[in-house]
């Protein structure tokens, strides 16, 4: 560094004795007075600038550019005039321009791709999913005067091989790397581990977390559960870019993730060669490699796969196949030491009766169940954490899941009866999907004071019913989503008031008829994402919710008669808003005005089937939205807002429009860019 600034004047002749601190001394007195730049590249850590930092000048002279892949490397504290830039991934038309003006710029100047080659050059595109520097690399690689579709078809199907042992590519097999070997041990696992998913697939985070726990990745920390924890896991490998952050609207926030395709390629190799795992395309591929973790991806399985012997700890299966007798061999087998079985994607006609003696597994996930109810034998699997259950009809759980005491997490795509004794399962911090129809049984909630999720169908409209279901949320002091749906017909009855409410309750859904809102949510500080359905009620939703300062999405859909909502006109109404949604709101005819300074972080509105509503409130032109939908409208409301309407210019700064009419769709929309390092669903 001291050798680049000083260009061509000597360096002191004992240079290579000096200490950190004589050298720092040098590059300063060296910059002093002077313009320069340094960049520093592939910064992991704040350590390198916390070396550098004393040796610059404070004159605010010179400039100083980091490169990183890290989001965690942060120098603000160390410098004020900090500032971060994202790069955005490449767009597929760019990016193909780029792969094309490398790959063929021997054929023709411009870079075009010969027709025959197209759909292999946007196969080829399409696996650097935007990243420049694969585009290049891969696009040097297959730069040639051979044009014959089958190299490229044979690059295509070998790209995996040819990562791991091409020297042209071995730039892109770099980039994991460098970014793998700067991970602690415990997240390299859970890195690794997201290789058992297809390549391409969006992992659910919620899943993924549960994974990770199962398999004993994650360190405890006081105060915190292992799933907390193993969140913290998650957000580092987003910020460190291996993994891709995907946003989904449903819920705000980012809840799933997704692997480059080429990074999925490189993990796969990684996981081979620490023989820690494997993934099988073929059951014809299965060889006698021992290996801890097992996936299975295609279309279909030629029978059973032959898995004598294996020491296998985890087992995946991603095939859509039906009915494959895959249980028949996990028995009698060394499968009995199991931890995790991942079925999700399957039919299952049936589960043997011994099913419990696989009594080291943790995690359990099903598919569609073509049977009635479960075994009793599955109250054996005393070590069990995580259940899940595909089935799409309801379905009564046996008595005996009440042994299984360690049970955390217990989940369905349908609702599912729990028997009498759930108490006793004090771990659980999820159920899913639940249904309790005895008042009784209900009231052993009371007992589940871990519960961080509650999605609890068919409420009963009793006043007994409610009472209890009430005094049980009072009692979950953790709970940070909460979902109530009720049975057809019945009406929800919530207690006014609570002896104490959830303070960290994060998401809340309401789904059924309902007298009026709660007082008690209008305390819930926290609540971020909140939505009504179907609730009938008399009074106007968005005054009642509006001081709900944390609140960033609201949705309210066939919720309420009234014939008018306000905004209100506090300085802090929906101060934190930036999604809202009404929809099948058919009595309402206006909505009231927004004045200016309200609602200043609102950036997503969205009206939809309201037939009665007259015209967009006064005031929307103050607002800083950037998307504005209007869904099954009157077409003379469409007209008003189209282009040449009357009043086309209250909404014409706003960056995409999407506005359709009972009759026909009507579009106004400009590209949208996407936040830098997610992903939009």
């Amino acid at each position: 560094m001291l050798q680049e600034f000083s260009g061509s004047k000597p360096l002191p002749n004992d240079v290579d004795k000096m200490s950190e601190d004589s050298l720092r001394q040098q590059i300063n007195n060296c910059l002093q007075g002077k313009s320069y730049v340094l960049v520093l590249d592939d910064i992991w850590d704040s350590k390198a600038w916390k070396v550098v930092r004393p040796a610059l000048p404070r004159n605010n002279s010179g400039k100083v550019i980091f490169t990183t892949c890290n989001e965690t490397v942060d120098a603000s504290p160390l410098h004020d005039g900090f500032l971060m830039y994202k790069l955005d991934l490449l767009p597929y038309d760019v990016a193909r321009d780029l792969f094309c003006s490398i790959a063929f710029k021997e054929q023709n100047p411009q870079g075009h791709s010969p027709s025959w080659l197209d759909v292999f050059v946007d196969d080829m595109v399409r696996k650097c999913e935007g990243l420049p520097l694969a585009l290049v690399t891969l696009g040097g690689f297959m730069s040639s005067s051979d044009t014959n579709p089958s190299r490229w078809i044979r690059v295509l199907d070998t790209l995996s091989y040819q990562l791991d042992t091409n020297p042209k590519l071995k730039e892109i097999k770099s980039i994991f790397l460098r970014s793998y070997n700067h991970l602690p041990p415990h997240l390299k696992c859970c890195l690794l581990y997201c290789a058992m998913f297809p390549v391409g697939s969006e992992i659910p985070r919620d899943e993924l977390i549960r994974l990770w726990v199962a398999e004993g990745f994650v360190i405890g920390e006081r105060q915190m559960t292992l799933e907390e924890v193993a969140n913290t896991y998650f957000n580092e490998l987003i910020k460190c870019n291996i993994l891709q952050g995907v946003f989904k609207e449903e819920t705000w926030e980012i809840q799933h993730c997704r692997m480059h395709e080429l990074i999925h390629d490189a993990t796969v190799h990684m996981l081979e060669k620490e023989q820690l795992g494997g993934v099988i395309t073929r059951t014809e591929d299965i060889g006698s490699q021992v290996n801890r973790w097992l996936a299975f991806h295609g279309e279909q399985l030629k029978g059973p796969p032959n898995l004598k012997d294996w020491n296998i700890r985890s087992l995946h299966l991603f095939v859509k196949q039906h009915r494959i007798p895959i249980l028949d061999v996990l028995f009698g087998s060394s499968l009995r030491l199991l931890r995790v079985l991942n079925l999700r994607d399957l039919e299952i006609s049936s589960l043997p009766k011994d099913f419990g003696d696989l009594i080291h597994l943790r995690y359990l996930a099903l598919g569609k169940l073509l049977f009635s109810s479960l075994p009793s034998s599955v109250g054996k699997l005393h070590n069990l954490q995580t259940l899940y259950l595909g089935q799409d009809y309801p379905m009564p759980l046996p008595k005996e899941i009440t042994s299984a005491r360690l049970l955390r997490h217990l989940l369905s795509k349908t609702p599912f009866e729990m028997p009498s004794g759930v108490g006793n399962l004090s771990h659980l911090q999820t159920l899913d999907c639940v249904e309790f129809k005895d008042v009784d049984v209900l009231k052993e909630l009371e007992k589940l004071t871990q519960i961080r999720k509650l999605h609890i169908h068919n409420v009963k409209g009793s006043e007994d019913y409610g009472a209890e279901l009430s005094s049980c949320i009072a009692k979950m002091k953790r709970l940070h989503e909460l979902k109530i749906v009720c049975g057809l017909k019945e009406r929800l009855k919530l207690s006014s008031s609570l002896s104490s409410t959830p303070s960290f309750l994060d998401t809340m859904h309401i789904d059924g008829i309902m007298d009026r809102l709660p007082g008690w949510l209008a305390s819930l500080s926290c609540l971020r994402v909140m939505s009504l359905s179907h609730c009938k009620l008399q009074e106007d939703p968005l005054k009642f919710l509006s001081k709900l300062h944390s609140l960033v999405k609201l949705t309210i859909c066939d919720a309420s008669s009234a014939r008018e909502m306000e905004f209100g006109d506090d300085r802090e109404t929906f101060s934190s808003l930036e999604y809202l949604e009404l929809s099948e709101m058919y009595t309402l005819e206006e909505l009231g005005g927004m004045q200016e300074g309200l609602m200043k972080k609102l950036r997503k509105l969205c009206i939809k089937d309201c037939q009665a509503l007259r015209k967009l409130p006064d005031g929307i032109q103050h607002l800083n939205l950037q998307e504005l939908i209007l869904e099954q409208m009157p077409e003379e409301f469409i007209k008003r807002y189209g282009e040449g309407g009357a009043d086309h210019q209250i909404v014409k700064k706003i960056h995409t429009r999407k506005f359709s009419s009972l009759i026909h769709p009507f579009e106004q929309e400009l590209p949208q860019k996407s936040r830098p390092g997610l992903i939009r669903d």
